[in-house]
């Protein structure tokens, strides 16, 4: 990546230079350290700044219901890519998401498994895509991806629960929820539905309200529009907590 080469070029040169005018490389490797650091977050902040305008600008257009040019948005950013490790993914994730919101599922698919694998709403979606594909080998390893990334995200847990569930696999679901639970001690969600999982119940994932009916894993008043009003903007808010400086 440009920030990468660049923080490099410069940590060498400022390297020579200090070996030159003290004479000692220690001061060269001191120097070349600071300089390679400094600059490169330097750079990534600048980066990170550009893709935090971007994501606002796309919130706006999803508020407008402007879902086409949304999309457009997010592409343009994708020289950002060149420049810092992972936005493009990032950018590919939120793609991703709108198209599912948009049931555009083959659409989606695509910039799913393009996307970053610690946007963990993305990863879920991707993982039910695959479900709904028959593929259970690559649902799972999705849903395996996600929850190492966001291992503290309580709906996560539940949503991999519920589609092994809905698989048929009710062992399986209580080993997952068993699991969440380590990562997370009390949740109260995880615990309840543990409990029904454990006396053969149905899972109950209404009470996570917007967060849960943006998946369509269960059918809503709302699901014959295109995409709902109350799902605006819930995308770009995950991805905004991922941006990686690196």
């Amino acid at each position: 990546m440009i920030n990468i080469a660049i923080s490099v070029s410069s940590s060498v040169a400022v390297f020579f230079l200090l070996k030159i005018l003290t004479g000692y490389y220690q001061w060269g490797l001191v120097g070349a350290t600071l300089s390679f650091f400094g600059l490169n977050y330097f750079l990534a902040k600048r980066v990170i700044a550009k893709v935090e305008a971007l994501m606002a600008q796309v919130t706006k257009e999803l508020q407008a219901q402007k879902f086409d040019k949304a999309i457009k948005t997010l592409k343009s950013g994708y020289p950002l890519g060149n420049w810092q490790f992972f936005v493009k993914a990032q950018l590919d994730a939120q793609i991703g998401v709108i198209y599912y919101l948009m049931k555009d599922d083959d659409e989606a698919f695509n910039y799913l498994k393009q996307g970053f694998n610690k946007h963990w709403m993305a990863m879920g979606m991707l993982a039910i895509l695959y479900m709904k594909k028959k593929d259970l080998k690559m649902m799972t390893e999705t849903f395996e991806k996600a929850v190492k990334s966001s291992p503290k995200e309580g709906m996560l847990w539940n949503l991999y629960a519920y589609c092994v569930l809905k698989e048929g696999d009710r062992d399986k679901a209580l080993e997952i929820l068993a699991r969440g639970l380590a990562k997370i001690p009390g949740d109260e969600k995880l615990l309840a539905n543990q409990t029904a999982v454990a006396n053969k119940q149905k899972m109950k994932m209404r009470g996570y309200g917007e967060l849960w009916l943006q998946f369509y894993l269960e059918k809503t008043p709302q699901m014959d529009q295109k995409v709902p009003q109350y799902m605006q903007g819930l995308a770009m808010a995950q991805g905004r907590r991922r941006i990686i400086r690196r």
